[in-house]
């Protein structure tokens, strides 16, 4: 496990968690160079980047661990795994939550709906029985022991028509073994005054650690003020932008590219987000940059440099390597 912190020390010191739902390496590490403390592998940017599609509930286990495994090996903060429903019975959300740990995730969520899902709107189609919730609840947690990962557990059930029950389910989880709850339907009220009252409301009757589902706005205003949330308790926030700013930034441009039939597109860019030049450029010491791609004598350099004697670490291929993404940072 490469991650310098877990989410539970984070927990001890933090007072909001902002956890970006990154997608792949890249996404991931830019998530690192912006100074967030955590990140979130989404399994809808996930399912779109990886095979194209909506996310329709159609990821499986094998396609999140080959990614999980990747991502936590090489990442510095934490990473929190969206293991969906546990894909199967409770067994399979044990088996699930094992194998997310065993490869050094610092976290999952597992949600409460039905492996027959229809809308999370109507909680008796679209989430499993109450018992059957908890019984996936404490198998993840049981799957999670022997690691130093948490379990978000999720529930799908709309608190706008059964608030009780959405309670009643969060309390169930925690005494299940869940080390912080959250509700999606949160995402439904539109109108901030009704959603903050919703947060109020739901902070009163369900204690701990809680995670505010998605950080977004409304109308050109921000849906919800993040101080007051963590006030009530809300120290998690997912926030999803990273694969929409990307392919924004990848369709701009590319549309200059072809339309120019040259590449000083990037060289504009930079001049016209000087923000982001100077992350990418000028905050950071060019030894940490160069680690941040494993390049320096700690990490493939210095595996090479066992291979090759000094005379001839020319020929290794970290040392190209270096040597091009030198010139790209200067």
């Amino acid at each position: 496990m490469s991650m310098e912190k877990s989410f539970k020390d984070l927990m001890k010191t933090n007072k909001m968690i902002l956890l970006p739902e990154t997608y792949d390496f890249a996404s991931t590490r830019c998530v690192e160079l912006c100074g967030f403390d955590g990140a979130i592998i989404s399994s809808t940017e996930l399912t779109m980047a990886m095979n194209g599609d909506p996310d329709m509930g159609l990821l499986t286990i094998d396609e999140s661990v080959w990614l999980c495994e990747r991502l936590c090996r090489a990442a510095r903060i934490p990473i929190i795994m969206d293991a969906e429903s546990g894909f199967g019975r409770p067994l399979n959300a044990y088996k699930t939550a094992r194998r997310l740990a065993d490869c050094g995730v610092g976290g999952i969520i597992m949600t409460d709906e039905s492996q027959t899902y229809l809308s999370y709107r109507d909680p008796e189609n679209g989430v499993c029985s109450q018992k059957e919730a908890v019984a996936r609840m404490r198998a993840a947690a049981i799957g999670l022991e022997e690691s130093d990962a948490i379990l978000i557990s999720r529930t799908d059930v709309d608190m706008r028509k059964h608030f009780d029950e959405v309670v009643e389910r969060c309390n169930k989880f925690l005494e299940a073994g869940a080390t912080t709850t959250m509700v999606l339907s949160l995402n439904e009220y539109k109108d901030p005054d009704e959603r903050m009252d919703a947060v109020r409301r739901l902070a009163a009757q369900v204690p701990g650690s809680k995670w505010y589902p998605d950080l977004g706005s409304q109308k050109g205003r921000p849906e919800i003020d993040l101080d007051s949330i963590a006030e009530l308790g809300f120290n998690m926030v997912g926030i999803h932008y990273l694969i929409l700013a990307a392919t924004y930034g990848m369709v701009e441009a590319g549309r200059h590219i072809a339309e120019e039939r040259n590449n000083l597109v990037l060289g504009r860019n930079m001049e016209a987000m000087p923000e982001a030049a100077k992350v990418m450029k000028g905050t950071i010491p060019k030894a940490a940059f160069l680690d941040s791609f494993g390049l320096t004598d700690d990490t493939w350099t210095g595996l090479e440099r066992k291979f090759f004697d000094e005379d001839h670490m020319f020929a290794s291929r970290s040392h190209k390597v270096s040597n091009m993404m030198r010139g790209i940072r200067e």
